[in-house]
């Protein structure tokens, strides 16, 4: 039985926005925001080793707003996670708050 749920996509910060992007049928795709990286430097529309041939993406909001303090963690050991560790931990603990576990 699934008694906890979380997710975060582009466009949707938890299941409620997931939801209203789906039934709106709003794409998430956009520019890459600025300070992702530079895409007058690293775009070209021709495949080249070093570019890229999109200036536009799916992009998670948020990444740099983890609170290591709370995960037991210096924001200096934070900052070498993954952003992908981040997420999954930020995941994992909406999760069991949406199952009902306390902090």
């Amino acid at each position: 039985a699934v008694i906890g749920m979380a997710c975060r996509f582009p466009g949707a910060a938890d299941i409620e926005g997931y939801w209203k992007l789906l039934t709106s049928g709003t794409s998430a795709v956009g520019d890459v925001p600025p300070g992702r990286w530079d895409t007058a430097r690293l775009y070209r529309p021709e495949p080249e080793p070093g570019r890229s041939v999109s200036r536009w993406g799916g992009f998670v909001e948020g990444l740099e707003d983890f609170d290591a303090g709370w995960f037991g963690m210096s924001q200096e050991e934070a900052t070498c996670l993954d952003p992908a560790v981040r997420l999954f931990l930020e995941g994992v603990a909406t999760a069991l708050r949406d199952a009902g576990h306390r902090d």
